[in-house]
């Protein structure tokens, strides 16, 4: 048996906090791949970082948009 916990009415700080973050982490990761992409050079570890910054902030805001889409 699975238990969820319910949606809860209003959002906290620390929620406003987690969508700042991931805001900020996909703005961020997206820097990084163009700035690399115009640069000219291949490094790789900068394509990984962008890459996963990108990847991971688009990952936490599915889950902002599922919790809006939820709610209505």
């Amino acid at each position: 048996m699975s238990t969820r916990t319910p949606v809860p009415e209003r959002l906290g700080l620390f929620d406003y906090y987690q969508i700042l973050v991931s805001v900020l982490l996909v703005f961020l990761g997206a820097w990084i791949l163009l700035r690399e992409v115009f640069s000219g050079r291949v490094v790789l570890m900068a394509w990984f970082l962008g890459g996963s910054l990108l990847l991971y902030g688009l990952y936490r805001m599915k889950h902002v948009l599922d919790y809006f889409r939820k709610k209505r």
